[in-house]
């Protein structure tokens, strides 16, 4: 990731509270990279990344995996390392025809 790209991501996360970026590779550790960048990256229980993926059954363990439709929300703020920021890194996105599909982006 370029400079340049880094200081547009700060930019963007200090005026909005959240940013986007387009292009990270889609390789397991490509988002831990991007947030190393620009911050110190906690472990919590779950690591310091984990997975969300859409379950195909309606038995799901969390709403995470689930089809349906999250809003905007703090995750673990409860807890005493709650994140100060969260990377979310979508590999995958088959219903978004342009980013006014994106709930954030309207």
């Amino acid at each position: 990731v370029s400079r340049r790209a880094l200081l547009q991501l700060c930019s963007n996360i200090r005026h909005y509270g959240m940013a986007f970026m387009r292009n990270v590779p889609i390789e397991d550790d490509a988002v831990l990279k991007v947030a190393s960048s620009i911050s110190i990256p906690k472990t919590t229980c779950y690591g310091h990344r984990w997975d969300v993926v859409q379950e195909a059954t309606t038995n799901v363990s969390h709403p995470a995996y689930s089809g349906a439709e999250l809003d905007l929300h703090t995750d673990m703020n409860y807890r005493e390392k709650s994140p100060g920021l969260q990377f979310l890194h979508c590999t995958q996105l088959n219903w978004v025809k342009s980013p006014k599909d994106i709930p954030a982006s309207q």
